[in-house]
Formats: structure tokens, sequence, C-alpha cells
């Protein structure tokens, strides 16, 4: 039942990253983002309006941090013609209003950026793949790049459904989870493998079960604990820092249920596609 609820669930998160699709920021996208700061209120329809009245493209506008705040951005190809334009628009309506951050990202930088990122992530499970392949027996590795897979899908399909902005950001922290999400496999997948030395004539699916009550409460606090740093980063760390933190706590949820969850069905699930396979775990680790 849990491997067809996860796998349900990442094809759903799949279909998600397709449609809605992901949000995705001006690293990816190219275009230009501006923080803007003044000594009040910043009138956001007054200033929307002159944004669109002289900025060419599609300027779009939204609160930042608290009401003297905002963020401006205008996504596509986009040049120093464009800042210009923005600061004339907002001299217009915000008189007085400075600018705090200013970053453009030109069409070739973006593609280059999202091709880094991609090649990031690709390493990353690849070593992952190396690391468990040559610490366990191939059962172990298998199962565990298999829930990494759906681990990151349905990530990402939460940070797709939620409307999240995708930007280099939330590549390190999808970064983080892989190694998150990894290290918690590995103290299940120890456990079980504890067991087999002993194991004897049991079931292979009574050892997973007998393993995963033992590392029940260390999965869980683990994950409070860490959810305990994540959660004030995401409520009062700020967009920037927000924009890391939600992608994680999503993602830490996501890791440890299925380490409790689908990491052992997963194994025994690969183990009985062997006629051998349990006595061949038992004898190459006893070995």
């Amino acid at each position: 039942m849990a491997l067809t609820v996860s796998a349900a669930l990442s094809l759903g998160a799949i279909f998600a990253i397709f449609l809605p699709g992901p949000n995705l920021g001006i690293d990816f996208t190219g275009g230009v983002q501006m923080v803007l700061r003044s000594d009040t209120a910043v009138p956001l329809a007054e200033l929307r309006a002159a944004l669109a009245a002289g900025v060419p493209g599609d300027a779009s506008l939204q609160a930042f941090g608290n009401p003297n705040e905002a963020l401006i951005r205008v996504q596509g190809d986009v040049g120093q013609a464009t800042v210009t334009a923005v600061e004339a628009a907002v001299a217009q309506a915000v008189p007085g209003a400075g600018f705090d951050q200013i970053d453009l990202v030109g069409p070739t930088i973006s593609g280059e950026l999202a091709m880094t990122g991609l090649i990031a992530l690709s390493l990353a499970v690849l070593a992952m793949l190396v690391y468990i392949w040559i610490r366990f027996e191939w059962h172990f590795a298998a199962g565990a790049i298999i829930v990494l897979f759906l681990d990151v899908t349905k990530t990402f399909g939460v940070i797709a459904v939620t409307g999240w902005e995708v930007n280099l950001t939330t590549i390190v922290a999808l970064l983080t989870l892989i190694g998150y999400s990894v290290n918690d496999k590995v103290v299940v997948y120890d456990r079980i493998r504890e067991h087999l030395r002993q194991a004897g004539d049991e079931p292979l699916t009574v050892v997973i079960d007998r393993s995963l009550n033992q590392v029940l409460a260390r999965c869980i606090f683990t994950s409070a604990t860490t959810l305990a740093a994540l959660l004030p980063m995401a409520i009062w760390g700020g967009p920037a820092v927000a924009g890391f933190a939600w992608p994680m706590i999503a993602g830490v949820v996501i890791a440890t249920a299925s380490s409790l969850f689908v990491s052992g069905p997963i194994l025994a699930w690969l183990a009985a596609r062997s006629p051998t396979a349990k006595t061949g775990l038992a004898v190459q680790i006893a070995g």
C-alpha cells in the first residue's frame, strides 16, 4: 500500500511539473529583479499602474518584507534600458524611493545557470548512487535510489503546486535534501543489515519490520529537530531565506515518511524478485 501511494503521489508530482508547471525565477528565465525601499508605505496600486505604462514587457510587483518595501520583476530578454524604465516609473509613483538590490540576468546566463543546476542535481544523485552501491548489497542500493527519486519528484511537485519560485536557492535546497534523504535511508538499511546477520531463517519482512520499529523514534526526533530549525527561517527569515526553508520543510517531511513507510517495502519487493534474495543478502553481509 505504501509503495502504491508513494508511486501515485510521484506520478501526480511529475504531472504538476508540466501543469501548472514550476514558477521559474529570473535565474532561469532571464530578467531583472529590483528590491525597492521607501521611507513611507509603498503605494502598490499607483506603482503598478506606473510600471504598466512606462516599462516594456511583463512587469510584476509584490510586497516584500514590510510595507515600506516592494519587489519588482521583469522577466524575459531585458537590459539596462529596462532598469532605467523601472527607475523612472518608481520615481514618478514613489518619489524619494531607492533600490536596495538590482539583479539583472541575461538570457545566455540564465540558460547556463539552468544547465549548471541540472548538472549539479545529476552529479549529486550519481555520487549518492556510487556511495550506496559500494557500501551496500545491490538490493539496498537500488532501493535507496528508487526512494530518493520518489522523494525528489514529490518535493518538486509540491514546489510546482504551491507556486514557490524556482531559483538557485531552490537548487541548493534540493541538493541538501538529497543528502538528508540518503542519510535517512542509510540509517534504516544499516539497521536491517545488522539484523540480517543474526536473522537465521527469519523471513526478510519480519527483519525489516523489527528494524523499522527500532529506528522509528530516531527518524522522528531527527526530523522534528530539523523542522524546529527550518520553521523559524521560513516564517521570519524573509523571502530570500524562505526560498530555501519551505522546500526543505516539504522535503524533510517527505523523506522521513519514505524512510519509514517506503524504504523497507521497496527492499522487500526487490528481494522478492530473486528466489534466493534473502539468503543471498544474509550470506553476503555475513561475509
